[in-house]
């Protein structure tokens, strides 16, 4: 204890603020800008090409968005292929999926005209993703209304959907 009072003494001893022994401010002054100069705002090239950046980020996730489906398809929504909501509002959600894009899948099988052989068996291809949604569909029956099983059974839905549309507007003729 003896050594922590004298402690305390010693420092309630030193002066409370120490004084330069010579003027400091004639230094400093020399180094400042001028403030006519100061006062006019600089350019920031750095912080104009961040905001541009910062757009074109914001316009790419846009893209990327509506590109990989992020994004509802509002051609797809419920009554939208002439199916009225009192028909479907008794359906579980995995019967409203598949109804919403079997007759957006018969549609466009419709409208397919003559498919490249470039394609191989294109038919093969389809037949696969209709097995992958039948099999989403029967584990629906012991999990109802699950969203990862919802989600996974749109998801091949959507890519059964882009596959016949990129068969459709492909012309492998010319190579």
């Amino acid at each position: 204890m003896k050594t922590e009072d004298q402690l305390d003494q010693a420092i309630a001893g030193l002066r409370q603020d120490i004084q330069p022994k010579r003027d400091l401010w004639a230094d400093l002054e020399q180094r400042l800008p001028d403030r006519e100069t100061a006062s006019a705002p600089k350019r920031n090239r750095f912080a104009e090409g961040g905001r541009w950046a910062a757009v074109f980020a914001i316009a790419l996730v846009g893209t990327l968005a509506l590109r990989l489906d992020w994004l509802p398809d509002p051609g797809l929504a419920p009554g939208s292929n002439g199916v009225q909501m009192a028909e479907t509002e008794g359906l579980p959600p995995e019967a409203l999926i598949a109804q919403q894009f079997e007759a957006e899948k018969a549609r466009q099988l419709s409208e397919l005209g003559e498919v490249s052989d470039d394609f191989g068996d294109w038919r093969y291809q389809m037949a696969v993703w209709d097995q992958a949604i039948g099999q989403v569909q029967q584990t629906m029956n012991y999990y109802p209304d699950d969203p990862a099983l919802l989600n996974q059974m749109e998801g091949l839905y959507r890519q059964q959907l882009d596959y016949i549309q990129l068969i459709a507007v492909t012309d492998t003729s010319g190579y």
